[in-house]
C-alpha cells in the first residue's frame, strides 16, 4: 500500500539554532563524497540559484524545522531529531516514532528544477518501516490533501523501491514506483515546468506528465521528512541528504523530456 505524506498543520521552529542532541545512531554517513550522477550535469541545467551542502554543524535559517504531530497525528516531529554534521543533513527515526521534518521557506518558486542527493535506511528491532519523503508542497494558502504537491523521491524505508507521485484536485494522482536501493547515495530531481512534470533519478530521465490539472497553480517549497505512519515496532530509521539545488528554467522555454507516462489513479489520503 502506497501512503503519502503531508505536512499538515505543521509548526515550525526557527532552523538557525544547533538543534539538540538526536538518538544516537550506529551508522556513518559513508559515501557523501562520492561522485554523483546529477540530472544538472546530465543536462546541461547550469550553476543552481540557490544550494545547500550542509556544511558546518548549523541548519541554514532558511530551513524550518517541525515541532508537531507527526504525519496524520502519528508520532511527532522534533527538531531534536535533525542534524548537521560531516556536510551531511541527517533526520532521525526512532521506535517510539519521534522523528522530523523540515521545509525550505523563502525560495518558493512555481516552475523550476529542484535536486536532492539522499539516502535513508533502518537498523534494529521492528517490523514497520518508517516513510521518507522528499516533495514540493505549496509555499503559500492553505494546503490539504486535495491540493497539488509533487513527491519526487518516497519510499518505506527498506523496501527497494522509491516512488514518484503528482497530486492533484480532484483527489487524484499520477503515481509510478521503481525498483531502488534507498541505502545507497543516489540523486532525485524535478523539473515543473508551465506545461510539464518530469522526474529524474541519478540524472536519468524516469517519468514525464503532461498532465494540466497536474501542473502546479502557485508556488512550491521543498519539503523533507521522515513519517511514522503507523506507530508501533518501527524499524529506528534515518533520513540523509547530501544536498539540495535549485535551477532556475531557461527564459527561452524548457522542451519536454520524453520519459513514461505514470498511470492516473485515485488518491486516497486516508489510506
Amino acid at each position: 500500500m502506497v501512503l503519502v505524506a503531508v505536512a499538515l498543520g505543521a509548526c515550525v521552529t526557527g532552523a538557525g539554532r544547533p538543534p539538540a542532541a538526536p538518538t544516537t545512531w550506529p551508522l556513518e554517513a559513508a559515501g557523501a563524497d562520492a561522485p554523483a550522477a546529477t540530472a544538472a550535469a546530465a543536462h546541461g541545467w547550469g550553476a543552481p540559484a540557490w544550494a545547500d551542502e550542509f556544511a558546518g554543524d548549523t541548519l541554514d535559517p532558511r530551513w524550518s524545522v517541525y515541532d508537531s504531530p507527526g504525519h496524520d497525528g502519528n508520532g511527532s516531529r522534533r527538531p531534536s531529531q535533525v542534524t548537521v554534521a560531516g556536510g551531511v543533513l541527517t533526520q532521525a527515526g526512532t521506535a517510539d516514532a519521534v522523528s522530523a521534518g523540515m521545509a525550505r521557506d523563502g525560495d518558493d518558486a512555481r516552475f523550476g528544477r529542484w535536486e536532492v542527493r539522499a539516502r535513508a535506511d533502518g537498523r534494529g528491532p521492528g517490523a514497520r518501516p518508517y516513510h521518507a519523503v522528499i516533495a514540493l508542497i505549496p509555499a503559500t494558502g492553505a494546503y490539504d490533501a486535495g491540493e497539488r504537491d509533487v513527491d519526487f523521491a518516497e519510499a518505506d524505508v527498506g523496501t527497494g523501491e522509491v516512488n514518484l507521485f503528482v497530486h492533484y484536485p480532484p483527489r487524484k494522482q499520477d503515481y509510478l514506483a521503481i525498483p531502488l536501493d534507498l541505502a545507497a547515495w543516489h540523486t532525485f530531481a524535478v523539473e515543473v515546468a508551465p506545461d510539464h512534470v518530469t522526474w529524474f533519478v541519478d540524472g536519468a530521465v524516469r517519468a514525464t506528465v503532461t498532465r494540466p490539472a497536474a501542473i502546479p497553480t502557485r508556488p512550491m517549497k521543498l519539503n523533507v521528512q521522515l513519517d511514522a505512519y503507523r506507530p508501533g515496532d518501527l524499524v529506528p530509521a534515518r533520513l540523509q541528504v547530501d544536498w539540495a539545488r535549485f535551477h532556475r528554467l531557461p527564459p527561452a522555454g524548457t522542451p519536454v523530456l520524453p520519459g513514461p507516462v505514470p498511470p492516473q489513479g485515485d488518491y486516497d489520503p486516508g489510506r
